[in-house]
């Protein structure tokens, strides 16, 4: 039986054309070097943290990311070096991203930080039609005439500045600026037809605040825009208890009137070195009749004896 080409839309409105074209993480507050070269050893320590994530379930052809990054100071306390490899896959379509981020601290006290960020970045575009089972609704569309594997190569910079003072933070960045062409030329008689990456912009913040000698509330959120695409949020709240397990939900703003989903998040600090993270979304939209929501893995470590779980939270940025 032939497969039904279910997802060509996304092909042209949400992965390839003007829309949104990055991966989005429940997890956002522990993969902030992906999208803000700043953040590059603001915590401090060398540190490597991967994410696996499998959205929609049951659905055929669900966006499955995986995302690997690393950072560390380099050379002086205020200087930092990042490296994030990512992964991204949509059906018959897939992304591979590597970076290189740089990060200096313009501005640094025992309680304050203002680092700026720089990135470079390289990826791999890639539509695989070799399967002569798909079946191709759209049959004029010269993005997809074509039968094989079609790949693009494109190289990009960004920047992003991060700010943290005593238990909070805040950071704008923009790693993907420069729009490059991703389509073949084939075929296409002008370039306006071509499809582009387009520069998407994020703002994050959060905050640690103490509750009692055992509890605190860390509340979270994130904006992303993008032209032409609807704005998304997500907004976190979450309570952390003894410095080892945090748990909280998550709610995602964006197309859907009602928003994209409710996502249910936990972390635990199993030693002062090593973290796993769990969360899981409930689809509000109307996709929720297809599918059984999504589902994160998340596990990070530290380098290095850190002594903050014994209490010492003279630097709250271990907590970010």
């Amino acid at each position: 039986m032939k497969k039904i080409l279910a997802l060509c839309s996304m092909l042209i409105n949400g992965f390839i054309a003007q829309a949104q074209q990055e991966a989005q993480f429940t997890q956002f507050m522990y993969n902030k070097l992906a999208i803000n070269p700043a953040f590059a050893a603001a915590r401090r320590t060398a540190s490597i943290t991967g994410i696996y994530r499998n959205q929609w379930i049951g659905f055929k052809g669900r966006p499955v990311s995986q995302v690997v990054s690393f950072d560390a100071p380099f050379l002086s306390k205020r200087g930092g070096v990042g490296v994030t490899v990512a992964n991204q896959k949509t059906g018959v379509m897939g992304m591979t991203t590597g970076s290189f981020a740089y990060s200096y601290d313009i501005f640094n006290t025992k309680s304050t930080s203002l680092r700026i960020g720089l990135m470079g970045a390289m990826r791999r575009y890639a539509v695989d039609l070799s399967d002569p089972t798909l079946y191709i609704r759209d049959g004029g569309d010269q993005a997809i005439q074509l039968n094989g594997v079609q790949t693009v190569m494109a190289g990009n910079i960004g920047a992003g500045l991060y700010f943290d003072y005593k238990d909070f933070y805040i950071g704008m960045s923009a790693p993907y600026l420069y729009r490059n062409f991703i389509a073949s030329e084939t075929n296409v008689s002008s370039p306006d037809q071509l499809a582009r990456e387009q520069t998407h912009y994020y703002a994050m913040a959060g905050g640690l605040f103490k509750m009692s000698q055992m509890w605190h509330f860390k509340p979270s959120l994130m904006f992303k825009y993008v032209q032409n695409a609807p704005w998304s949020m997500d907004v976190n709240m979450s309570v952390m208890y003894n410095y080892r397990f945090s748990g909280g939900l998550s709610y995602r703003i964006g197309e859907s009137g009602l928003g994209d989903s409710i996502d249910a998040l936990a972390f635990f600090q199993t030693s002062p070195q090593l973290g796993f993270g769990l969360g899981y979304d409930f689809s509000l939209s109307q996709l929720q009749k297809y599918n059984k929501g999504g589902v994160e893995l998340l596990m990070r470590y530290d380098f290095g004896n850190n002594n903050k779980m014994a209490g010492d939270l003279s630097n709250p940025r271990f907590f970010f």
